[in-house]
């Protein structure tokens, strides 16, 4: 099965190497922004999202703080949330996510996730290839340019 991401530029070497790679999520009949990000070294849901749909967390067991991005930007990690979700109706996931203020995205599903999906990330062609026990999908990143077309 072949989803897809999404960019705003052209997908040529130069414009998609440096890309992140953003796909939507379904859970509770809502899409999630999410960010795929192999250099995170955790699971992240949006303390927005989390509100917004009503979601239970849990105390994390082993609370900590995240350093984002700059050293005086620090988050406190102290819930998490088992989050059932679906990429289409056969490739429904659970993972646990660390609730954080997020506003790039309303979640961020690292190396965690990407190593118990065994992810493949194939970087020329900014492509991920995720698998789940006997099903197998290709995301692959596309331009807006090429969403119109289908339209």
């Amino acid at each position: 099965m072949i989803m897809t991401g999404k960019s705003n530029e052209g997908n040529d070497y130069n414009s998609s190497r440096g890309k992140l790679f953003h796909i939507r999520v379904g859970m509770k009949h809502t899409k999630i922004e999410t960010l795929l990000d192999s250099g995170s070294q955790v699971n992240l849901i949006s303390k927005k999202v989390v509100k917004q749909l009503g979601l239970k967390t849990i105390k994390h067991r082993k609370p900590y703080t995240l350093i984002w991005m700059r050293r005086n930007h620090k988050l406190r990690v102290i819930e998490q949330f088992m989050l059932p979700f679906a990429i289409t109706s056969q490739f429904k996931h659970k993972v646990m996510c660390d609730v954080v203020k997020l506003d790039t995205c309303g979640m961020v599903l690292g190396s965690p996730y990407l190593y118990d999906r065994k992810a493949i990330f194939y970087m020329e062609h900014n492509q991920y290839h995720l698998f789940k026990k006997e099903l197998n999908m290709l995301y692959i990143l596309i331009t807006q340019k090429q969403i119109n077309l289908f339209l």
